[in-house]
């Protein structure tokens, strides 16, 4: 028992990296909506940020208040991934210190669903930035603290809309869709309410007209002015403010704990650390999907859903997967391909206008017409390869879990996924999907036929940067791994007691999907399996001494000074080449690992190394043909794509 609690803690250790931390009293006060459902609530500190988050039957809310010399209060709602934010400097000192006060109190107000809690600041605010529509919105500001880039979006798309026929125009007029309209809803609008006591509203519309965000600030000691774009909150510290925030977006419902976690988890997570992390773990998961980290993101992610379900496997119960796995499902391309990521409300109707700007502006009218009669739906972006191998590998660990039964198995792949087929049809889609792309590489043994980076795009799998495989087109982790565990995977799936596999080919027949449908299907995963397997070597690149120090002064003669020194214990990366053996190194290690500059008891000092890596496939010239070409340095970087790409981020609250 021990062991197995000291693995689980493990994996709830690796796995659960968002928010935590102690839980708040319940709320209180005459203004509160009694709940009668699960309710979580609980605040926590990280750095300069004081969050804290909410849960109930009608709303959940991330309330998070920093302090500092750029203050700000940002509330984020996984409704629509919709929210608002202030951003401001103190008044007449260096910094101020901002904390929420009190519990968060959940409120209905006709279609506005919200939180009402209480803020301190130790000076008045001078604020520059009042902002509400989506959670990217919010997050692009707090990097930029401008909305340009959204303004610009919206501008090319009044203008396309402007360069249509009167008769287009008035179509689209008839459903609310106006150059006048756009333009309006593409305004912030902030409304004094009373200049003393303080009391300002401000809020917004979404493009598509659908829903809105608003935010409520009072300061009943506080005065108003208004200094050009600026808003000048002041009064006698400290200020305390009365803050109402909500959004007309539908509510996602939480995951009970009950379904959450298996009981035996249940029992076993009681200590103090496992608990902040479980409350994280609740906030983020609904009955439909798993969210990634809380506030920057705040919706759903396929790898970073496939990737928690698979590490918390041992204590999710057979809900929790199924939920994580529907979401999955759910966001799949008619090819089978997995969602990287998920745009919703204001971001995907502003995405989807600018769509409707590139293809008019190609004189593609029908297509772009198209996009904006759908400003209300979400927009999916498929620019992963390696999350598309992930999911066989989490389905079939959920149809070899022993808690669940055939009958279970058989009920959740006949629920219909969005857009009315079965999950069934789904999961075939994307068998079908991997068996296309392994067979190429299966049938050739080339390297010029492993998993590559879609086109245009400058990264593809977990790294995702564009500096993440070093200017490389084909991912080790996607080749060598991932896609050899995915055969293996697929073959158990399609022989899994919990799936008949006949009602797999069936709907493949009726869906057309010719890679399933092919003859021998067993067989041909057993032969895929094994040309796979040795897709490794192609990774394989070893260096002498003397060519690993040419190229590691090479990068250290364009590295900055502050990082040049710095290799640990050995001071340098040349010192540690200049105390290499002369020749190649006796043996391999226990493992294929990059070169990296660090003295092991298993592997001595050496500038020898076999390095699994991306390498780069663009040179005509190559000095191995069984390998992607690895012979230039530094590797030549892919061409960058004209079309911006959604960074992630790192950091969570703060």
């Amino acid at each position: 028992m021990a062991r197995q609690t000291t693995a689980v803690n493990r994996v709830m250790a690796l796995t659960l990296c968002a928010l935590a931390g102690c839980k708040a009293p319940a709320p209180a006060g005459p203004r509160s909506v009694s709940i009668t459902e699960e309710r979580l609530q609980f605040c926590v500190t990280e750095g300069e940020g004081h969050n804290c988050m909410v849960r109930d039957s009608q709303v959940a809310a991330h309330v998070l208040a920093t302090s500092g010399a750029a203050p700000r209060l940002v509330i984020a709602f996984p409704a629509g991934n919709s929210g608002a934010g202030i951003w401001a400097r103190p008044v007449g000192a260096r910094r101020a210190e901002v904390t929420v006060e009190g519990p968060l109190q959940t409120f209905r107000r006709g279609r506005l669903a919200g939180v009402r809690f209480g803020v301190k600041s130790t000076t008045g605010l001078d604020i520059s930035g009042l902002v509400t529509g989506s959670v990217r919105t919010l997050r692009d500001y707090n990097h930029h603290l401008d909305r340009d880039h959204y303004r610009g979006i919206v501008r090319r798309g009044v203008a396309a809309l402007k360069a249509l026929d009167a008769g287009q125009q008035q179509a689209l007029a008839a459903s609310g869709i106006t150059a006048r309209s756009l333009s309006r809803r593409a305004e912030v609008k902030v409304r004094m309410v009373s200049s003393s006591p303080a009391h300002f509203i401000v809020e917004s519309t979404d493009l598509s007209g659908a829903h809105r965000v608003m935010l409520s600030v009072r300061c009943a000691a506080g005065k108003l002015e208004r200094r050009e774009i600026r808003t000048i909150l002041t009064g006698a510290a400290p200020l305390v403010l009365e803050v109402e925030a909500a959004t007309t977006h539908p509510h996602l419902p939480g995951l009970p704990l009950k379904d959450l976690l298996r009981p035996a988890a249940r029992r076993q997570l009681m200590g103090k650390q496992q608990q902040a992390a479980l409350r994280s773990l609740r906030f983020l998961t609904t009955r439909r999907k798993m969210m990634a980290g809380s506030w920057r993101f705040l919706t759903y992610f396929g790898r970073d859903t496939l990737m928690s379900l698979w590490l918390l496997r041992p204590v999710l119960s057979p809900a929790a997967l199924e939920a994580g796995l529907q979401s999955v499902l759910d966001n799949l391309s008619p090819e089978g391909m997995v969602a990287h990521e998920e745009s919703l409300g204001d971001q995907a109707a502003l995405e989807r206008l600018d769509r409707f700007a590139r293809l008019a502006g190609q004189g593609k009218r029908a297509l772009a017409l198209a996009e904006l009669k759908r400003l209300q739906e979400p927009v999916f972006a498929y620019t992963m390869v390696d999350d598309d191998l992930m999911l066989l590998l989490v389905m079939d660990a959920y149809l070899r879990d022993p808690a669940v039964s055939k009958e279970r198995a058989a009920a959740f792949l006949s629920r219909k996924a969005r857009g009315g087929a079965a999950n069934l049809l789904a999961l075939a889609r994307n068998l079908d999907f991997v068996l296309g792309r392994a067979a190429p590489y299966a049938a050739s043994g080339k390297a010029t036929d492993l998993v590559r980076l879609r086109p245009g795009a400058d990264a593809g799998d977990w790294r995702d940067s564009g500096e993440g495989l070093g200017g490389g087109r084909y991912p080790a982790s996607v080749n060598a791994y991932l896609m050899p565990a995915a055969l293996e995977a697929a073959a158990r799936v399609v022989d899994s007691r919990r799936l008949q596999r006949e009602d797999l080919l069936a709907v493949g027949r009726r869906a057309k999907l010719r890679h399933l449908l092919a003859p021998d299907l067993g067989g041909r995963l057993r032969t895929m399996t094994r040309k796979w397997s040795g897709a490794h070597a192609h990774f394989a690149v070893r260096l002498d001494a003397a060519e690993v120090k040419r190229r590691l002064d090479a990068f250290l003669a364009a590295t900055a000074e502050p990082e040049r020194g710095f290799c640990g214990e050995c001071g340098s990366w040349t010192d540690a080449c200049d105390r290499a053996p002369s020749g190649p190194a006796q043996g391999t290690p226990p493992s294929p690992t990059p070169f990296s500059c660090g003295a092991t008891s298993a592997w001595p000092w050496t500038c020898s190394a076999v390095a699994w890596d991306s390498a780069p496939a663009n040179s005509a010239k190559r000095s191995n043909p069984a390998r992607p070409d690895n012979s230039r340095w530094p590797p030549p970087s892919p061409p960058r794509s004209t079309t911006p790409r959604r960074r992630r981020r790192a950091g969570s609250g703060t």
